[in-house]
């Protein structure tokens, strides 16, 4: 009876780490875009300039920085562990 318990608790562990590394991920894109926008919008009004110029820039270079991240974060995701190969 111990061991179909000890396969269930792995069964939900897996579940939910792979949950996390998921949710990180997207934890980590969501803080990089909110970090270029309030940098942007701060040296906005520092400078005092006539449009939203460093928001828009701080912001496409959050865009393609969260790409990176997403993409490097699903590579070290989906190489690690042997349960993500596929079986034939």
């Amino acid at each position: 009876m111990e061991k179909q318990n000890s396969s269930d608790e792995k069964k939900y562990s897996k579940k939910y780490s792979t949950f996390i590394k998921y949710s990180s991920v997207s934890t980590e894109m969501i803080v990089t875009l909110l970090i270029c926008a309030f940098g942007g919008k701060y040296l906005d009004e520092y400078f005092e300039t006539k449009g939203p110029y460093f928001t828009i820039g701080l912001l496409l270079f959050g865009v393609f920085a969260s790409l990176y991240i997403l993409i490097k974060g699903l590579q070290k995701i989906s190489k690690k562990g042997p349960d993500n190969e596929k079986k034939r």
